[in-house]
């Protein structure tokens, strides 16, 4: 999930100008259609001199008449409000089956059972005030590289990730496709298997700063959920599911060595999470991620990473998009997403205006074309704005706080 700083000759700002060319057009363009909108909608006849609905000045002087307050006499009840509901409304969409199966304790119940001597420790609110501290100053190093830090970590803010990233997995019909290994990219060159064989592993889900568990926890809860519906209904489970490879800057392995017990022991899941550790923003010959992304990788994640990248290093950044573009196979997904608050912006050309990453990821993969001129991504599906709360009571028994999370998202198509 984090990386380390690296000083790099290269023009940042030169590295990114075409793509501020692009956002700046998009902008222009955006606001001539809103201004000749804008025209398009007052009558022919209106004098220029009246002003709008917020001007100060404009319009007829209003009459001022002040009137004798009595306070003496008694304040009539408000009626109620009346609330008809409109027969022809959509109804809201309900939610998917697997947003809550399994539960949400059952969840943190597992996380707590992975975790428990740091979590139950009288150290740990002390540990995660350290990490917050290294956070705050961006000692990412500090934060990530040292082992004793990494369980408090996950016991902090894995909680409620998992609990986000489950329902967004859940809600999205492209990537339940995935997880229950029933996408087309999936299929594309392995054989059906046998009658009675397994086909786990038959596609890929690799996660860019997935060392700390979030991603490796949603899917297994998704694939947990699943049996327990199928099991509900009457069906036989099919073990249809890809493998798991995360890629992170510290030493992860021993958390999510925990959590992969935790899954044998309490859901009867087999589900190995290992991770190889890289530094992502270094450049070297050959890139030791692009095996990992080649191939059978039906998906890529960058979940709450892909804004620290960006701080860290913008041309790194813009080179390993580069390269999942050039590398990922077509049909391939990628799914980023990140806080939805002002750490997500980005400063771009020499005025310092800022721009949400998600608008820079948006021009960098849309924007792409290959030597034929065709585009080489299709968004699937976005949010710039979406909340997740935990339910009522859930936290109550945790060691620390645990927070709703804002945030946004986008999921793409390799052509």
């Amino acid at each position: 999930m984090h990386v380390s700083v690296h000083k790099t000759v290269e023009s940042s700002d030169r590295a990114i100008k075409p793509i501020y060319s692009v956002i700046a057009g998009q902008m222009i363009r955006a606001w001539q259609q809103y201004f000749n909108h804008s025209a398009a909608i007052l009558p022919s006849n209106c004098p220029s001199n009246i002003m709008t609905h917020r001007s100060r000045s404009g319009g007829p002087q209003t009459q001022h008449v002040q009137r004798k307050k009595n306070n003496n006499l008694p304040r009539k009840p408000r009626p109620e409000p009346r609330i008809e509901e409109d027969p022809n409304a959509t109804p809201p969409p309900q939610a998917h089956p697997l947003s809550s199966t399994p539960t949400t304790f059952d969840i943190l119940a597992l996380i707590r059972h992975s975790l428990a001597p740091t979590i139950t420790s009288p150290d740990f609110k002390g540990t995660v005030q350290t990490i917050k501290g290294l956070l705050y100053d961006k000692k990412w190093l500090e934060a990530f590289g040292d082992e004793e830090l990494l369980d408090a970590y996950a016991g902090r803010w894995v909680p409620s990730r998992v609990l986000c990233f489950r329902e967004l997995f859940a809600e999205s019909g492209e990537l339940r496709k995935v997880i229950s290994g029933t996408d087309e990219v999936a299929g594309d060159d392995v054989p059906e298997p046998e009658k009675g064989e397994s086909s786990k592993g038959k596609s890929k889900i690799v996660s860019l700063g997935g060392g700390a568990g979030t991603e490796i926890l949603a899917i297994a809860s998704l694939i947990h959920g699943q049996r327990l519906l199928d099991r509900q209904n009457g069906e036989e489970f099919s073990d249809r599911y890809p493998d798991w490879v995360g890629v992170d800057y510290g030493p992860w392995n021993g958390v999510l060595e925990k959590f992969s017990s935790a899954f044998t022991s309490l859901w009867h899941l087999d589900l190995p999470s290992p991770c190889h550790q890289m530094d992502l923003l270094k450049s070297v010959s050959p890139d030791p991620l692009l095996p990992l992304i080649s191939g059978d990788t039906s998906l890529v994640t960058l979940i709450f990473t892909i804004c620290e990248l960006m701080a860290q290093s913008r041309p790194g950044t813009i080179r390993l998009i580069r390269n999942l573009t050039t590398n990922l196979r077509s049909g391939g997904m990628l799914l980023v997403a990140d806080s939805a608050s002002d750490i997500a912006e980005f400063e771009l050309g020499s005025s310092g205006r800022k721009w949400p990453v998600y608008m820079v990821l948006d021009a960098m993969l849309l924007g792409t074309k290959d030597a034929e001129g065709q585009a080489q991504w299709v968004k699937v599906e976005s949010e710039d704005s979406r909340w997740f709360r935990l339910p009522e009571g859930v936290a109550d028994n945790w060691p620390v706080k645990l927070e709703n999370t804002r945030y946004w998202y986008r999921l793409y198509r390799r052509v």
